[in-house]
């Protein structure tokens, strides 16, 4: 009994320090934000920022990767107290909000901003019991080492950042047996919730696989003990270091053959064809992610109305490229020029990417200069190139990451790169980071902003409230590309391409998850509206059934934007789209409510 009660009371010392240490990180980044205001704090300040730290001391993950490092190592609390206190916790600051008094159109925004998050919340762990029957949490852990490895691939190569990321890993890798034993407690009280998606769980399996599979969870578990005695680690690893963290990969991957089983013998037998989030959940869901403005029916009819235009835009352009063969082969034929090495395509990229710059990013306002080439660190998924901003704290280039391998060369077909380069380096994702990151950094732009911002929490969530500012964002880019007259005929049709998918696929996205169509039939139609191929529209069916309400971002936060340009441009002139930008990762439409109000 006392054995016991010790533990106890160690338990709760340990919750306690990582309270503390959460809290202290919190605070770090908020003072950081808030060190060059000189405007007197006022009682709304404070509530934010206390209800913003407090969201924070519940998503260890999230506060890590906007740039906290007290937290390396910890991840989040799926029991049912912790979810408990988590609810009770989105309830008070809501009540908090509804009375707390506002004096300006900037707390206005943040204050819708943190109720907007805190109702999501509220209602996916409260109500929904999301965490219940989510797959995606067993993966979360080795998703966060992931992550932090292309940290360290990507950052200099200096001892402190290095040891800092391994640290993280180390902290991660001995949470992890005790994380996937409570995924395996939520996942067996989720059925009496529902019952699992058959094809989701099975992917899940594989996904873990065997040592033997280089490109699963455990393989990759491998791959790090393997990588461990490079050189490259040697040096910033001592023998001792490199020891413990051997045997704590050892115990994860244990852990994740447990684990497989588990999903195996448990929950495949009670599995189902069935994935949809169902009509009403979706209506549901979509509202509180996107607001309530958006009309679902209105936003697939104009989806399908604009995907019309632009598919007869394309046979048209296609017809006066190659008179004599279809769409499809045209794009086939334009898409067999690409790089032969690594340098050409990486060159290739910079060379389109200041053509850009120089043409259109200058006009526009934005900084210049913030993308750099990089070729993807060996393990790392990307299809074809992909960015990867740095950390609030860490002000700097935004890093777009390009397979460069084989089958990469292949996919990054030149006559695509324009479009790649303006969506994922300027004036699309990286011109976008670094003016977060100043706003940030200057104290312009407060933290609560910047909530589920990082993909690897709302891949977890469903949450995507950020996404319609920063893919509808480099979605919008795109389009300004087409305006822009710097493409050729050819990498215009290349550009089409990108329009088309968008749009169909929130019809897909809307049409699976309201029980209207199956994976197949959304396959079938991106196929044949979208000018991809067979293989790939499959597998965007089920990027899609996995990962609802993602896709419609692109799309939604597009058409916003335009919006906002035809509404604001003339009253903020050629600075638009900085002021826009600099008020951070927030919805398009509160955008448009803050500068509203700011002229009235």
């Amino acid at each position: 009994m006392r054995k016991q009660r010790f533990r106890i009371a160690m338990l709760a010392f340990i919750s306690f320090m990582l309270t503390i240490n959460c809290a202290t990180d919190c605070r770090t980044l908020v003072d950081a934000a808030q060190s060059e205001s000189t405007e007197e704090s006022t009682h709304f300040a404070q509530l934010r920022d206390a209800l913003t730290n407090k969201i924070l001391t519940f998503e260890p993950e999230e506060l890590r990767m906007l740039g906290g490092s007290e937290v390396a190592g910890h991840l989040k609390d799926w029991s049912p107290r912790a979810i408990n206190e988590q609810v009770a916790l989105c309830r008070e600051g809501l009540k908090q909000l509804k009375v707390v008094e506002v004096s300006n159109a900037t707390e206005r925004l943040d204050r819708e901003v943190l109720s907007a998050h805190l109702t999501y919340l509220e209602y996916y762990y409260g109500q929904y019991h999301g965490e219940l029957g989510n797959l995606q949490i067993s993966a979360y852990p080795y998703d966060v080492i992931q992550y932090e490895l292309q940290r360290f691939a990507t950052n200099k190569r200096d001892v402190t950042s290095a040891r800092d990321h391994f640290g993280a890993i180390e902290g991660i890798l001995r949470r992890l047996p005790s994380h996937l034993k409570q995924q395996q407690s939520n996942l067996t009280a989720g059925l009496k919730l529902r019952q699992p998606d058959r094809e989701i769980l099975a992917v899940l399996i594989k996904r873990i696989g065997s040592q033997d599979i280089q490109d699963s969870i455990r393989g990759g578990l491998k791959q790090i003990a393997e990588d461990l005695e490079s050189p490259k680690i040697q040096s910033v690893l001592s023998a001792s270091q490199r020891e413990v963290l051997l045997h704590l990969l050892q115990t994860a991957d244990m852990a994740y053959a447990r684990h497989a089983n588990f999903l195996k013998t448990k929950l495949m037998p009670r599995a189902k064809d069935s994935w949809s989030l169902g009509k009403d959940e979706y209506k549901r869901r979509f509202s509180l992610v996107y607001g309530d403005q958006v009309v679902l029916d209105q936003l697939v009819t104009e989806a399908q109305t604009e995907l019309q235009r632009v598919r007869e835009t394309m046979v048209s352009l296609a017809h006066e490229l190659r008179p004599k063969l279809s769409l499809t082969q045209t794009l086939e034929e334009l898409r067999k020029k690409h790089a032969a090495t690594e340098q050409e395509l990486l060159t290739a990229y910079e060379q389109v990417q200041k053509k850009i710059d120089d043409g259109m990013t200058k006009r526009l306002g934005l900084p210049v200069g913030a993308a750099r080439y990089l070729s993807a660190p060996l393990g790392v998924s990307v299809s074809p190139a992909t960015n990867w901003p740095a950390p609030l704290l860490s002000p700097g280039p935004g890093i777009v990451l390009v397979d460069t391998s084989p089958s990469g060369l292949i996919d990054n077909a030149l006559v695509d790169l324009s479009w790649i380069a303006a969506h994922e380096g300027n004036p699309g994702h990286a011109a976008q980071s670094l003016l977060f990151q100043s706003a940030f950094k200057e104290g312009r732009t407060p933290l609560c902003r910047f909530l589920n911002v990082p993909d690897e929490v709302g891949y977890v969530r469903g949450n995507w409230y950020a996404m319609a500012n920063i893919e509808g964002w480099a979605f919008y880019t795109e389009r300004l590309l087409l305006a822009s007259g710097l493409l050729t005929s050819e990498e215009r049709l290349a550009a089409l391409t990108g329009q088309a998918l968008r749009a169909a696929r929130v019809v897909a996205d809307v049409r699976m998850h309201t029980g209207v169509w199956s994976r197949i039939d959304a396959a079938a139609y991106l196929e044949r509206n979208a000018g991809i191929s067979a293989n790939a529209a499959k597998g965007q069916a089920y990027r899609y059934s996995g990962i609802p309400l993602q896709a419609v971002s692109y799309y939604l936060g597009a058409r916003q934007f335009e919006e906002l340009y035809k509404t604001y441009h003339a009253r903020y002139g050629d600075d638009f789209y900085r002021q826009s930008l600099s008020l951070g990762p927030v919805p398009p439409r509160l955008i448009g409510e803050y500068l509203s109000s700011r002229q009235n």
